[in-house]
């Protein structure tokens, strides 16, 4: 379960129900990151308005309502916590305004991923194969080559690497157990042979000694921040000739993720699984909540694999979004 990071105080006249809000998705596990602070300042809002017995759609829309110094996206959070805030409170037997999704604004990202090539992975794993010993971070040149590996050919967030735990992975049935992710979906990821062999063969040379350690730890023996990790994989692009074409422009460490989301759709098709069930299953393993973000990922496959554009935009049509990379 997260920790409550703030004492809340509420004021308003829908007080009680912005705590039971905050209390039923703190039990069920939901990571609002800052939903805290921001029923806090909903709150500050209705304290001279009118609202003890429900929520109008004219209070909702002043309150979302676009300000000068915010970003869509801010908007667009404040649209979908509302929208959640009004299921609650209906639910609840009070009256409450339902933001429509339409009116959320458009959403846009000047970020196009990067997909690696195969060959490029493979000069990226050679750099970090080749590390050697370093007295300040004696395991670096151990925990590097197995996390790049993950991260390339699991599919994971970085953040879900870095968290992992010692016990929480099976080295005798191959394979580890995510817990606590993103979506708030724990997710099994089997191990092939040769990460199997691997994933064996680093914990006898990291010499663990307890299943709460973590399973890719830094030299003081917590996680590994992860600006660490991308600074250290820029470099190793850098080493491998591969070009960082500057902020907001990439390749970056999440670009793996993409990666692999894209060479695993390539795969299940060329495979033989149907267009129906690819999408499906690659959105239950990499931990995507619906196969509209999984769809993304087609599109960014379009010069490389046009067969694999035909097969699913044939078999799902409008459903597949032609704009709107997710980048998670």
């Amino acid at each position: 379960m997260q920790p409550k990071t703030k004492t809340l105080i509420f004021k308003s006249e829908l007080a009680p129900w912005l705590y039971a809000f905050f209390d039923e998705k703190y039990r069920l596990g939901y990571k609002y990151n800052g939903i805290d602070t921001y029923l806090m300042s909903f709150d500050t809002f209705l304290l001279d308005k009118d609202c003890k017995g429900s929520l109008s759609k004219e209070l909702v829309l002043q309150w979302v309502e676009r300000k000068p110094h915010q970003k869509a996206e801010t908007v667009r959070c404040n649209i979908r916590t509302m929208r959640v805030f009004a299921d609650f409170l209906n639910r609840n037997g009070i009256p409450a305004y339902r933001i429509p999704k339409y009116s959320e604004p458009r959403r846009t990202h000047d970020f196009t991923p990067y997909i690696f090539t195969y060959d490029e992975i493979e000069r990226i794993l050679a750099v970090f194969d080749g590390l050697r010993y370093n007295k300040a971070s004696p395991k670096r040149h151990l925990v590097y080559p197995l996390l790049i590996r993950v991260l390339a050919f699991c599919g994971l967030r970085a953040s879900e690497a870095l968290n992992l735990l010692v016990r929480e992975v099976d080295f005798e049935n191959g394979y580890f157990t995510l817990h606590g992710t993103k979506n708030c979906q724990d997710r099994i990821i089997p191990l092939d042979d040769n990460l199997r062999e691997r994933f064996n063969e680093y914990a006898t040379q990291m010499n663990f000694i307890s299943g709460d350690e973590y399973f890719f730890q830094a030299p003081d023996g917590f996680r590994y921040h992860i600006a660490t990790v991308e600074t250290t994989f820029r470099n190793a692009m850098f080493t491998a000739g591969i070009p960082y074409r500057g902020r907001g422009k990439g390749p970056r460490l999440h670009d793996l993720r993409h990666t692999f989301a894209v060479h695993s759709l390539q795969k299940l098709t060329q495979d033989g699984k149907p267009s129906q069930a690819a999408l499906p299953f690659l959105m239950t393993y990499i931990g995507h909540r619906s196969v509209d973000a999984t769809s993304r990922y087609i599109h960014l496959s379009a010069e490389s694999y046009p067969a694999l554009i035909q097969q699913t935009e044939a078999a799902f049509g409008s459903l597949i979004p032609l704009e709107e990379i997710d980048n998670d």
